[in-house]
């Protein structure tokens, strides 16, 4: 319930809320959905995806998922 009424009340403040989960970053294609939406939203462009920028999009998804994984 908490999470909705944060989510109202930016919205109600003319933010845009871009939701996003563990599932949508567990592939690589969903990543790069959730990165071309996030681009829309801001007005940006991806940059097209050359071998470094591949690279790039690969070495973010790990740091990323390591949010996600248990500390040992």
């Amino acid at each position: 319930m908490a999470d909705r009424r944060k989510h109202n009340a930016l919205c109600g403040d003319g933010r845009v809320l871009l939701e996003a989960g563990r599932d949508d970053l567990m592939t690589f294609a969903g990543m790069n959905q959730l990165a071309g939406v996030l681009a829309d939203v801001l007005g940006a462009h991806l940059p097209p995806a050359t071998k470094e920028v591949l690279q790039r999009r690969i070495d973010l998804r790990s740091e990323v998922l390591e949010c996600f994984s248990p500390k040992i």
